[in-house]
């Protein structure tokens, strides 16, 4: 929201910008609030480059381990990226992808 006021005949003026708090939103219908709630192996939701993956089922046969519940709950996007994963491995994320 931006408030223009003028003073006079008008020379003067003054802008306020407001900035309308909004929760954030991630991949489709899901907040990252609502993101957040999934952060245990047996139910583990992440978020890669803004969109959504339900993993719950994968954790058990993640290549590396328990690492995969770094970031359960949250944003996982540089880990997804670093140099451990093959190019495969964006072929199985695809799988669990919710929003």
């Amino acid at each position: 929201l931006i408030a223009f006021t003028y003073s006079g005949n008008g020379a003067k003026k003054s802008v306020s910008k407001k900035s309308e708090q909004k929760p954030l939103q991630v991949g489709g219908p899901y907040l990252a609030s609502e993101v957040a709630l999934h952060n245990k192996a047996d139910d583990c939701w992440i978020i890669v480059d803004g969109k959504v993956y339900d993993v719950s089922t994968y954790v058990l046969d993640h290549p590396g381990g328990e690492s995969i519940l770094n970031n359960a709950g949250g944003d996982s996007s540089v880990g997804v990226h670093g140099p451990q994963h093959p190019v495969s491995m964006w072929d199985v994320l695809k799988l669990y992808y919710i929003g």
